[in-house]
């Protein structure tokens, strides 16, 4: 399974450096992701990027060592798990103004029993180890 780089190093407290791209192309999200990076996010809130775009780009960070990250476009939970399922490491959810909103949101990310996401991880079974263990696949993803 491949490690999320980024979390561990928030778990120890160090400080990640890391690139924003509002720009729907797979060329400029591979050169982001080859520059040192700890992570570089597909902002689809704020940018020009849709669902089809960011899975090629998450395609092109996902040949480098840099953790992939998206900004969804708000707290909703179908894209939300569109894209974990399709290789995202980590997700910024935007318009969480309640602590009702945040246990959504993380309810949106992790598998039952901690969530409410359904298995179906497309294109990240491909590319790394998917386990249907709960536990095992939701400590791996970054949701703080």
């Amino acid at each position: 399974m491949r490690i999320n780089t980024v979390k561990e190093k928030w778990d120890r407290g160090d400080v990640t450096f890391g690139a924003w791209l509002s720009i729907p192309s797979s060329f400029s999200a591979e050169v982001m992701a080859h520059q040192g990076f700890d992570w570089v996010c597909i902002d689809m809130q704020h940018g020009v990027i849709d669902y089809q775009v960011a899975l090629t780009m998450l395609q092109a960070i996902g040949a480098t060592e840099t953790i992939p990250i998206v900004r969804v476009p708000w707290n909703e939970p179908g894209i939300i798990g569109k894209v974990l399922d399709a290789g995202a490491m980590g997700v910024i959810i935007p318009m969480v103004n309640s602590v009702e909103e945040a246990k959504q949101a993380v309810a949106a990310c992790r598998y039952f029993p901690q969530g409410s996401r359904s298995f179906g991880p497309t294109r990240a079974a491909t590319t790394r180890e998917v386990t249907t263990s709960a536990g095992r696949t939701n400590r791996s993803r970054a949701s703080r």
